[in-house]
């Protein structure tokens, strides 16, 4: 696994070097953020920079591949006024499953509400939806349901934040708040994800009627 502490200060003083002052973040997501990280895992980073030109991107792959994970970087990448201007619906999320290491993401963003969370947890769950019968009428892929499953976490994280204004950041917490079928949903997501036997057709009609559900609770 990654040092990922040692990481970010390498990488912060990289860009910092290369950027000088348009580098106006940098912040920690993903598996390495919630301590849920293995061998096999993403390093997530979100980087914004000021005025980010495409000699910007090159310089940035290039900067990734002298720090020597390049083929495990991965992340969010975009300019500032970029940023000013992203869609509200995705705000939430962002803010809640980021971590300053370089600058504040609040003072960033712009403003957003709990209508355009609503809104962000309705859109999800429609591509989920679709998503899931597109894979079991269309498709013969038996990892197909597993990667679907992963997507139940962020839509809880969001829906547990919109009904109880708690954002649980980890697996763990989230599976402490969530009752019912929602809690169910979270267990087969950690069985696929520890590669447990699971039953497909009974995952799949569990997490079909958990999204009908879920799009008459959300409204």
């Amino acid at each position: 696994m990654v040092d990922i502490q040692a990481y970010l200060q390498a990488l912060i003083t990289a860009l910092r070097r290369a950027y000088g002052e348009r580098l106006v973040y940098v912040g920690l997501q993903g598996s390495y953020l919630r301590g849920e990280a293995g061998e096999d895992s993403d390093v997530d980073v979100m980087t914004v920079i000021e005025a980010l030109s495409p000699s910007d991107l090159r310089r940035y792959r290039a900067l990734l591949e002298t720090l020597g994970i390049h083929n495990k970087a991965c992340g969010f990448l975009c300019g500032r006024d970029e940023l000013r201007h992203w869609n509200r619906l995705e705000l939430c999320h962002l803010l809640h499953t980021t971590r300053d290491c370089f600058g504040v993401l609040s003072e960033l963003l712009p403003p957003f509400t709990a209508a355009d969370t609503r809104e962000f947890i309705r859109l999800s769950l429609n591509n989920l939806y679709h998503e899931i019968c597109h894979r079991y009428v269309f498709e013969n892929d038996p990892n197909g349901l597993r990667r679907s499953y992963r997507q139940v976490f962020f839509i809880l994280q969001n829906l547990c934040f919109l009904e109880t204004g708690v954002f649980c950041a980890t697996g763990e917490e989230l599976l402490e708040q969530a009752r019912g079928a929602d809690r169910a949903l979270l267990l087969t997501a950690a069985d696929y994800k520890r590669g447990a036997a699971v039953d497909g057709e009974a995952a799949f009609a569990a997490l079909f009627g958990w999204l009908q559900k879920t799009m008459r609770r959300v409204g």
